[in-house]
């Protein structure tokens, strides 16, 4: 993360696992994340329903990055 970062990119990790401290993990140092414990693939008119319930989950919970 830190080279990508030195060479003025953004950097995305990428999670696998579901658990909670998986995606901590990821978070320290990414500017985004990306991933199954995120979100499965989801046809594109499921996208908007799902960040609308997603962005307001995580404003009543402990803030992400990028979340």
């Amino acid at each position: 993360m830190s080279l990508g970062h030195k060479l003025g990119k953004d950097v995305v990790a990428r999670v696998w696992r579901t658990s909670r401290r998986s995606i901590d993990c990821a978070c320290l140092g990414a500017d985004y994340i990306q991933g199954y414990a995120v979100a499965r693939p989801m046809p594109a008119e499921e996208l908007g329903p799902w960040l609308r319930h997603t962005v307001r989950r995580r404003r009543t919970s402990r803030p992400h990055p990028s979340f």
